[in-house]
């Protein structure tokens, strides 16, 4: 889904500002639940989820926030926060948090994101915005849809989600035996940690897809990154290309997203027969061994490699178009990218490398031919 810039006031080029949508959900709350968010930068966007095995609508709406904050990669930058949470915008705005701040938290619940939140709060020029929520802002149904499908989303298609640990640990008296008695949450000095208490997930879930319309024509590439309860929706196109360069481009760019030392397995899914079967019936390997003599895509298969060799990597192929909502969302995402991007008048970057062959290619048949002397 596009942004709407038609309502983002006009940005100074060297720091443009960042508009940040959130929103959380959570099916019972407490019960299952998940946060999403959608930024936005110029032309730019980003989307981000993850989802809880138990937590509460309330953790989610600021969770969301935070998320959003601690991916910008500048400190001083114009945020404006769009969130539904009267919860979230009214204790910024309207000063509460810095009452609940001098009272040290003192009967106020979810003080681990509150202290996460103000370090990173500090760090930028944040604005709240209230919207009404599923009042058809569509950025703010987008965010709502990523936040369901996280949680509750997750539980129904029988994916294991991770605990929120600090809020299991002191607020949740329902999973917890009658008579038993709940820690005290600590203050926030000793609370830091506390939401990362656990080792990282060992495992990340990458799903890729590519598309060039005309092949070569407009492509693009989308992956999206599944590591622990946190998903990650990638994408890029080039005004020329071909199909095989984008399926492949799209593992690339999913692999150099995710840190091998903390997720040193990574399952890749995919609807391409070209990068499936090169890696797992080996082909890859001899064509190395040939220096890929008259193979096509040395660029990229040589930065495929280092990538997969610095893990454990398994591929499995998707039939595409089938309904696997992940490989139709990636197939969205690279289509927008590229064909789409060409469409609304979007001027996309060259993809050198294949540009270069097809100058090269043309330059020997000329001479493979030579020149009509008759």
């Amino acid at each position: 889904m596009p942004p709407q810039t038609s309502q983002h006031p006009t940005a100074t080029p060297a720091r443009p500002p960042i508009f940040l949508y959130t929103d959380g959900a959570s099916s019972g709350n407490p019960g299952p639940g998940g946060w999403g968010v959608v930024l936005v930068c110029g032309s730019l966007r980003k989307e981000m989820s993850g989802g809880f095995r138990r937590t509460t609508n309330n953790r989610m709406e600021l969770l969301a926030v935070i998320m959003g904050l601690e991916a910008i990669k500048w400190e001083g930058a114009t945020v404006e926060v769009y969130s539904d949470s009267s919860y979230v915008v009214d204790a910024v705005s309207k000063g509460w948090l810095w009452g609940w701040v001098k009272k040290d938290f003192a009967g106020k619940k979810n003080r681990d994101l509150w202290t996460r939140f103000i370090d990173i709060y500090r760090k930028h020029k944040v604005t709240f915005h209230w919207l009404k929520g599923h009042n058809g802002h569509p950025e703010n149904e987008r965010c709502d849809q990523m936040a369901v499908y996280s949680g509750q989303g997750a539980i129904e298609r029988g994916e294991t989600l991770p605990a929120d640990e600090y809020f299991e640990k002191y607020y949740d008296t329902d999973s917890v035996p009658v008579g038993t008695v709940l820690q005290s949450a600590p203050s926030p000095s000793s609370a830091q940690g506390e939401t990362n208490g656990s080792s990282a997930p060992r495992r990340a879930i990458l799903y890729t897809d590519g598309a060039a319309s005309g092949n070569p024509g407009p492509g693009g590439w989308g992956a999206v990154l599944v590591m622990g309860s946190k998903r990650t929706e990638m994408s890029g196109g080039f005004r020329l290309t071909t199909n095989n360069r984008m399926e492949l481009l799209a593992v690339i760019k999913g692999l150099e997203a995710i840190p091998a030392q903390i997720f040193p397995v990574v399952e890749v899914y995919s609807d391409s027969s070209y990068v499936v079967n090169a890696v797992e019936k080996g082909w890859l390997w001899n064509w190395v061994r040939s220096s890929f003599d008259k193979k096509k895509n040395a660029d990229l298969w040589m930065r495929f490699v280092p990538l997969y060799k610095e893990r454990s990597v398994r591929f499995h192929w998707l039939k595409g178009h089938s309904g696997h909502p992940e490989n139709e969302r990636c197939d969205a995402l690279a289509v927008d990218a590229g064909a789409g991007a060409t469409s609304r008048g979007e001027i996309l970057p060259s993809d050198v490398p294949f540009e270069q062959s097809l100058h090269s290619e043309a330059t020997a048949e000329e001479g493979l031919f030579g020149e009509n002397t008759d």
